[in-house]
């Protein structure tokens, strides 16, 4: 009696990358079920909640323009200066010249 043999699997890789792409399939389908639901609930409170929520918004606004008012950074300056003097102060090791050539400011 001839025995049969197991048919060789062609594609191990391949039913692996199969069932990681079905469970990744499932976490995602999850994922968005579970987030529209949420998103509907978020909806169901704003609307009951529309003055308070203009409010929260309008603070959150205030104190992100205060943050910025506040926070340092670089500015620069356009401007007219008329002034009859003035002087500056270098407190570098080695002399500079400030001003090379004076012809060119208006």
């Amino acid at each position: 009696m001839a025995s049969r043999q197991k048919a060789k699997q062609k594609f191990p890789n391949f039913i692996k990358i199969r069932q990681w792409v079905n469970s990744l399939k499932t976490y995602l389908v999850t994922l968005f079920v579970v987030s529209t639901s949420v998103l509907k609930r978020l909806l169901r409170t704003i609307s009951n909640y529309k003055n308070l929520l203009l409010v929260l918004l309008l603070l959150l606004l205030l104190t992100i323009i205060t943050f910025a008012a506040i926070v340092p950074g670089t500015h620069t300056f356009e401007g007219n200066i008329i002034a009859q003097e003035m002087s500056f102060i270098y407190n570098g090791e080695q002399s500079k010249l400030f001003l090379q050539d004076i012809r060119g400011i208006k």
